[in-house]
């Protein structure tokens, strides 16, 4: 909840023009999911989630090669956490102890992918997590 909070607070400092601000409370968030992601997978997805957040926020002040390093960290991240939800391989993420958590890793790497430039391959993260969000709802 705490890390939400602060990754809101950045955003609101960074549209009022103090990315400094911003980018000390991503990284307190980002601390703050590391911590929780040994008990819970939604800490593992929250990180990935604010690295590509803190991505952005160096995009935006022209430090592209920081950006590159937090979308490629972030994509690696929500990678691993995808492959960790995904079942069989022969019909992935299509099985009953499917999660909406795998939908949203995959949501979260499809803004990753479109931030490097990987269209169809963002493309085809949304539609799957899709796929995922509505056999979830079944």
């Amino acid at each position: 909840f705490m890390a939400g909070l602060l990754e809101s607070l950045a955003r609101v400092n960074e549209v009022l023009g103090r990315p400094t601000i911003a980018m000390a409370q991503l990284e307190r968030a980002k601390h703050m999911y590391i911590a929780a992601a040994g008990t819970d997978c939604a800490g593992h997805l929250g990180v990935g989630k604010v690295l590509h957040n803190i991505g952005k926020l160096h995009m935006s002040q022209g430090r592209f090669n920081k950006a590159d390093e937090a979308f490629r960290e972030a994509f690696n991240l929500t990678t691993g956490f995808i492959a960790d939800q995904a079942g069989p391989p022969s019909r992935p993420f299509n099985h009953p102890g499917v999660t909406t958590r795998a939908a949203d890793a995959l949501q979260v790497r499809g803004h990753v992918c479109a931030s490097l430039g990987r269209w169809g391959q963002g493309k085809h993260d949304f539609r799957v997590a899709m796929e995922c969000y509505a056999f979830a709802l079944t």
